[in-house]
């Protein structure tokens, strides 16, 4: 599947994925994720080359220029989320509140919420920079709570 300004970028995004995470390639895009732990630099390398590939394969022409400049497969992912949000001023805030405010589930795992929480946090540094500091007290906050 293509993505094109008509593609429903979730359906898009989960096929994208699951075709990584089935080839062994889901640390590349996910990097709460192990990695192969018998792999040098130069096949690690060579793995973030046919990831970019794939994903690049993956795009129209107007989504391969947009992101061109991005050389990691997450980032790349990142930047193609952040151009299906809506065109919002308020986005950012909305985007950064929704950060400020998370609390661990009552049914969440401690390694579901630091995963969903690095999401938010990645998301919300699309936007805005994030101190360390600000990453750390919002965290202690949140699982505080």
């Amino acid at each position: 599947m293509i993505l094109t300004k008509a593609t429903n970028f979730k359906v898009w995004e989960k096929i994208v994925k699951n075709e990584l995470k089935g080839q062994g390639f889901k640390y590349l895009i996910d990097p709460t994720k192990p990695g192969p732990t018998k792999c040098t630099e130069v096949e690690r390398d060579k793995q973030k080359s046919q990831v970019y590939s794939y994903i690049m394969c993956r795009l129209d022409e107007g989504y391969q220029r947009q992101v061109s400049t991005v050389e990691e497969p997450e980032k790349i992912l990142l930047k193609l989320w952040a151009l299906h949000q809506p065109k919002m001023p308020s986005l950012c805030f909305a985007t950064r509140r929704n950060w400020s405010l998370m609390i661990m589930g009552k049914k969440e795992t401690a390694d579901e919420f630091i995963q969903r929480y690095d999401e938010a946090t990645k998301k919300v540094a699309l936007f805005e920079s994030t101190d360390e500091r600000d990453v750390t007290e919002n965290f202690l906050i949140a699982i505080e709570n």
